[in-house]
């Protein structure tokens, strides 16, 4: 459980833009997991990727953002969770629009929406329709995609009603205030 409370900070530190800390903090963990493997590893690695891939594309570092994205993306193919499938996906569509690389963009895209047809997947869905709507902005495509992420995400803040602090934390975060703006 330390080696998921170190990752789980990690995570936060990242997500806060503290990356000297993040990386600090995760790096560390890493190397735990390389020197002394545990039965949980493969499901933390998601965490660790994931926030090291986001860390890195918010500080436009594309060269670093890829090398975690991938590294996430080849650690989720290797879980069931079709969640955490759709969210490395996403990511990978993320850095193909920083990149300006919009044809790989819809090829990740649509690989993150197949990862969550037909199953409830509210935490990668409203992302993943975030990143759709972001890819052809001024479609009628991008209008149902920003409202399918909308509605999710107001879905979320609802089921957390009765957690008002957490609620708030959810409906303040940047990424959801962005969709909820638009």
């Amino acid at each position: 459980m330390v080696r998921l409370a170190r990752t789980l900070s990690g995570a936060a530190e990242a997500g806060l833009g503290n990356r000297e800390r993040a990386l600090e903090v995760l790096a560390g963990v890493r190397e735990d997991m390389q020197r002394q493997p545990l039965i949980r590893d493969s499901y933390w690695r998601l965490f660790l990727e994931s926030s090291l891939g986001e860390m890195w594309l918010a500080g436009d570092d594309l060269d670093r953002a890829r090398e975690h994205a991938g590294r996430f993306l080849e650690t989720a193919a290797a879980m069931p969770d079709r969640t955490w499938h759709a969210l490395a996906w996403d990511l990978q569509a993320r850095l193909a629009l920083a990149a300006q690389d919009r044809e790989r963009a819809h090829v990740c895209v649509h690989n993150a929406l197949d990862s969550i047809a037909g199953i409830e997947a509210p935490l990668a869905a409203w992302r993943v329709h975030a990143t759709a709507a972001e890819i052809e902005p001024a479609t009628d495509d991008a209008k149902e995609h920003c409202a399918k992420s909308r509605a999710t995400i107001l879905h979320l803040a609802s089921s957390l009603e009765v957690y008002g602090r957490l609620q708030r934390t959810f409906l303040l975060a940047p990424a959801v205030r962005k969709i909820l703006g638009s």
